[in-house]
């Protein structure tokens, strides 16, 4: 039902490690994952990794620095990547492995660790139309304006990646 040759990759997103804004007394930064090692961070909310894409990513990620079979008892897998956030919102957890757009979109966490694009698993979210469209010049106008600056400027903002091809 795609038109794959309209396929692309429009936007793509980054994990980062997150922690309740209080208690205050959590270091200001992480210099890498394997800060979460230390018992500060006892209890760790991700996505459930057996079927939810952020904690199926975050497992990759610490599976690929090492850190999964060390942390794996700390988890708290969590039923969507909001529901991650919001445990670490609450204070439920000590830290929390998320998008960058859904932290960016708290006022209640603070962002302690950013995962390095290129060390991180590939976050893509793609694009297509569809052989099935109702209004297939509608649709490509759309697909073509969420490519074009305006809709670049709306999805940075939000925390989105846009992908310089798109440029």
């Amino acid at each position: 039902l795609v038109r794959t040759r309209t396929r692309v990759d429009l936007l793509s997103n980054q994990l980062v490690i997150v922690v309740p804004l209080a208690p205050a007394d959590v270091t200001a930064s992480l210099t890498s994952p394997a800060a979460l090692l230390e018992l500060m961070f006892g209890r760790i909310a991700i996505g459930d990794p057996a079927g939810v894409p952020v904690g199926v990513y975050a497992r990759a990620y610490l599976e690929a620095v090492g850190l999964w079979d060390a942390l794996r008892d700390r988890m708290v897998p969590a039923r969507s990547a909001r529901a991650a956030l919001a445990t670490v919102e609450t204070g439920a957890v000590d830290a929390g492995i998320v998008y960058r757009t859904d932290a960016k979109s708290s006022n209640g966490v603070r962002v302690v660790f950013e995962v390095p694009v290129a060390e991180g698993p590939a976050i893509a979210y793609p694009a297509a139309l569809t052989t099935l469209a109702t209004n297939p010049k509608a649709a490509e106008r759309l697909l073509a304006y969420l490519q074009g600056p305006d809709a670049r400027v709306v999805f940075e903002r939000a925390g989105f990646i846009v992908p310089e091809a798109q440029s």
